[in-house]
């Protein structure tokens, strides 16, 4: 009730919605008169939600427990369920606890703690169980959880904690050696086996794990059967798998794996000993493939083949390159970098760098192999050593190539004549060879003979292969694929070329392309010197004029030169009438001849004079001297015919002074032809006997005509008979033989050469 123009004062008591926001509220109060509705007023207010704080205790949700003797930690959540940020306060009630028990904070656990809205906090407590505490004691105590800005706001949970049984057990590996090292495979799965013993006289529940050090990029899988429980004295087993990474090199170390059981009655752990051997085992992964490949093999020529080798183990390896099955005529061998190679070809490990290499594989063909031949060349890789490989799918590579087709000509000379002469022949001789695999069918080729000086009527016979082609004109060749042809040029020299002359046999192939299609002269040609000449010259002659005086000789004088390059072994022949004797240089002359050697004489010429004398023993008075100078091989024959005539017989066949006046003045006519026929030599020649023949019967002297040297002319005639002497001579000879004169000799005769006759010497 309010008095007129009087105040009333009055509360308003709020109570926010547990879900309303914190923050400031507007509200209106409305004020109004119960007697009078109409009269009232609106009074605004805004007031302030605030945040609360609601602290909660989270008991554990396993009863914490320590053995006799020992002391444990456990922990207990404290959370703030409100909306405000606080610091509680840990209160504990420690009223039913025993003397001998100690429970507390932990000396690193503070009694305020700064709880954020709906965050948790872990309290860390301490228990210490006395020794004589029994098994399965259990002992609570309060815990108070208050929120220092609102005192109203707090919790109170009770904490029980209990004394646990004592274990005993042990936890060991069991499926290999714990002390020595077991190597596994790079990218493998390897499982440790161990087994937990329970040594206590009570039941035990074990927990397992293992606790892993230098774990790197393996995987160790924690062990995932359930918790193991063990009445006294039993034994069970867990296992715990690895997985080995895939790049793992060899001998790479694995982590070090320790086993730990935790009782779950006593909550104590027990950890087994640390394994670290494990290592890494050397695996091989060898791989190859084409890098480049030509796509045609040429013969005769390297082929290059690279391919590349890589080395996807995980330890460094030794490779060796083989081409498989290629036939036994072909050679191949390694290179890398421009450099030979031997095998094997060393590889590193992937992090070295060093794992892959290109390697060069040259192949040469021989030039039989056929053209447009296809082949088919295997390339393996092999590493060296013990082991196999992970892959042997790509251990190898198979390339499909064909046979170039290669046509290399050459001209090569294959003969020629080493010298020739006049009238005479010389060749040259090229072989054209096609070493390549394929048909030469591009090729002509031209034959040609030059001379200087100049030479006219030169013969010349081109062949291929035994088969006439003109010369000075392009002839078709076809050479087959490692086949050759011959080529043969003969000349034949005239009669008048001169000594020293040089010609030129030339063989000139067209049509000849280099390795990059562009022409290339090939010709091949010899030089031949005309360094041989043969000739020999004859002039004969009768020494006097007129018939040969009855019972003297006739003379002939025979002159031979000759100016041949080489040796000359020349016979010289004589055939007279029958009944005529002839003898040269006192020597009777028979069918043999007489055999007269010459020196070379194209520098300074060789000559040889001979003077034969030719007596009438019988047969015509009248007759004819055929004179044949002959070389042994009878390239050079000269033919001379003489005519003879002798006068007929006296009357009186005694010598009067007149036939010694006349032998007299034919002596001296004889040396004067002779000074005749030797002025055309140098003064410092002298006369020269070449050869001496054995004559058949004694030689004559007779009276010396002057020289007459006729004309070549008629045929061969027939030897004259035995000789008669010429004029009687003083001097008697030696004594006669027993059986007289010998038949055929007159006593002329032996006063001469009687005693020649005895000695043997005729």
């Amino acid at each position: 009730m309010a008095t007129p123009g009087g105040s009333v004062p009055f509360d308003i008591n709020i109570q926010p919605d547990e879900n309303a926001n914190v923050g400031f509220q507007q509200m209106a109060v409305n004020i109004s008169s119960s007697q009078y509705p109409g009269v009232y007023t609106v009074l605004p207010i805004q007031f302030l939600v605030k945040a609360d704080r609601i602290p909660v205790i989270e008991t554990p949700p396993v009863r914490p427990s320590c053995p006799p003797s020992f002391t444990c930690t456990f922990e207990v959540g404290l959370s703030n369920q409100g909306g405000a940020t606080d610091v509680f306060d840990l209160n504990m009630d420690m009223a039913n606890i025993p003397s001998d028990w100690s429970i507390g904070l932990a000396w690193t656990q503070s009694s305020s703690v700064l709880i954020r809205p709906n965050d948790t906090v872990q309290a860390l407590f301490t228990m210490t169980v006395p020794a004589n505490a029994a098994p399965d004691t259990v002992v609570e105590f309060d815990l108070t959880l208050q929120a220092q800005n609102d005192t109203s706001r707090t919790d109170v949970e009770t904490i029980a904690v209990s004394a646990s049984m004592v274990s005993d057990a042990d936890v060991e590996l069991s499926n290999i050696d714990s002390t020595g090292k077991q190597y596994v495979d790079a990218g493998s799965q390897f499982t440790l086996k161990y087994t937990i013993w329970n040594n206590a006289s009570r039941q035990d529940i074990f927990e397992m794990r293992v606790d892993v050090e230098n774990l790197g990029t393996w995987t160790v899988h924690q062990p995932t059967r359930p918790d193991a429980v063990l009445n006294p004295g039993a034994s069970t087993t867990f296992e715990v798998v690895i997985d080995v990474p895939e790049n793992a090199q060899a001998n790479d170390r694995g982590p070090s794996i320790t086993p730990v059981i935790e009782s779950k009655r006593s909550l104590m752990e027990i950890q087994g000993q640390a394994y670290d051997g494990l290592r890494v085992s050397t695996t091989h992964d060898v791989q190859i493939f084409p890098v480049s490949s030509p796509s045609k093999l040429t013969p005769g020529i390297a082929n290059e083949i690279v391919v590349r080798v890589v080395n996807n183990g995980n330890g460094a390896t030794e490779v060796t390159l083989t081409p498989e099955e290629i036939p036994e005529t072909w050679t191949w061998w390694l290179s890398a970098d421009g450099e030979n190679i031997s095998q094997p070809v060393e590889l590193s490990v992937s992090y070295d760098l060093e794992h892959e290499k290109d390697i060069s594989i040259w192949v040469l063909l021989p030039m039989t192999e056929a053209a447009g031949e296809m082949h088919t060349l295997q390339i393996q890789a092999e590493h060296v050593g013990e082991g196999v490989d992970l892959e042997l799918d790509d251990n190898s590579i198979e390339l499909v190539m064909s046979t170039d087709s290669i046509r290399i000509p050459s001209i090569v000379a294959a003969g020629q004549s080493e010298g020739t002469m006049a009238g005479g022949s010389m060749f040259a001789e090229a072989r054209l060879i096609n070493t390549g695999n394929a048909v030469e069918n591009r090729l002509s080729v031209e034959a040609s003979v030059s001379s200087s000086p100049p030479l006219p009527g030169l013969i010349a016979f081109f062949t291929v292969e035994g088969g006439d082609r003109a010369v000075g004109t392009e002839v078709p060749l076809m050479v087959p694929a490692g086949d050759e042809l011959t080529l043969r040029l003969d000349v034949l020299i005239p009669e008048g070329a001169p000594l020293n002359t040089r010609f030129v046999l030339r063989f000139d192939v067209l049509g000849a392309v280099d390795e990059d299609d562009l022409p290339k002269a090939m010709s091949a040609e010899a030089l031949v010197m005309l360094n041989q000449q043969r000739s020999v010259s004859v002039e004969a002659g009768v020494m006097q004029v007129g018939p040969v005086p009855h019972g003297t000789s006739g003379l002939v004088q025979i002159n031979q030169t000759s100016t041949s390059s080489m040796n000359e072994n020349v016979v010289l022949t004589m055939v007279g009438e029958e009944g005529w004797q002839i003898s040269c240089d006192k020597r009777l002359v028979n069918e043999s001849g007489v055999d007269i050697a010459f020196t070379p004489g194209h520098v300074s010429p060789q000559s040889n004079q001979q003077r034969c004398e030719v007596l009438r023993m019988s047969g015509p008075l009248d007759g004819q001297i055929t004179i044949e100078s002959s070389t042994k091989d009878g390239s050079i024959r000269t033919t001379y015919i003489l005519n003879l005539s002798f006068e007929p017989a006296p009357a009186d066949s005694t010598m009067s002074a007149t036939t010694l006046i006349g032998a007299g003045l034919g002596s001296l006519v004889f040396i004067a032809g002779l000074l005749f026929l030797m002025r055309g030599r140098g003064r410092d020649e002298e006369l020269e006997e070449v050869f001496e023949t054995t004559q058949a019967g004694p030689p004559v002297s007779g009276a010396h005509q002057q020289k007459v040297v006729p004309e070549v002319h008629g045929e061969p005639a027939k030897p004259a008979g035995p000789p008669v002497s010429a004029s009687p001579e003083s001097n008697e000879g030696p004594p006669l033989p027993e059986g007289g004169l010998p038949p055929g000799w007159t006593q002329e005769q032996w006063a001469y050469y009687g005693q020649q006759y005895l000695d043997g010497t005729l």
